[in-house]
């Protein structure tokens, strides 16, 4: 998922602004969005 539009959902949606548990959140959400991605590919 683009940076941007991770920090976009993170911040706009969730309310969280860069730091420590944002960095939190990004990392799961691009482990999920990764993993979603490789199941449908396989």
């Amino acid at each position: 998922m683009p940076d941007i539009t991770l920090q976009i959902i993170l911040q706009v949606v969730f309310g969280i602004n860069p730091g420590e548990r944002y960095e939190q959140l990004k990392k799961l959400f691009e482990y999920l969005t990764r993993r979603r991605y490789y199941s449908l590919v396989l």
